[in-house]
């Protein structure tokens, strides 16, 4: 993978990054967000046909910025036109609640 590593820990599937922090930049990441309703800001980035959801970024020097335990796989590329806003933004609140924090 160009930015993370992905690592292998059965006991926690989603914790998909080694490092701590990761930037990426702003070309190459399809979708930035604040959510609608809650503060919470959320990317979608694309790598080897996976669309990656970041959550917790910030944008400093035309990069997303954030740290690797708020990533994991979304869906495919070719998938990624099944989601509305509103269901990428319900997501990305989801994965922040759940496993993020």
């Amino acid at each position: 993978m160009k930015y993370f590593i992905k690592e292998e820990n059965p006991n926690n599937p989603y914790q998909i990054f080694k490092y701590e922090k990761f930037e990426i930049p702003l070309k190459e990441i399809i979708l930035f967000k604040q959510h609608q309703t809650e503060s919470v800001t959320y990317a979608l980035y694309s790598e080897e046909g996976i669309v990656y959801l970041l959550t917790s970024v910030s944008v400093i020097n035309n990069c997303i910025c954030g740290n690797g335990n708020y990533g994991k796989p979304y869906c495919k590329i070719e998938e990624i036109n099944r989601y509305s806003l509103d269901k990428l933004d319900q997501d990305a609140y989801n994965w922040y609640l759940t496993q993020a924090r």
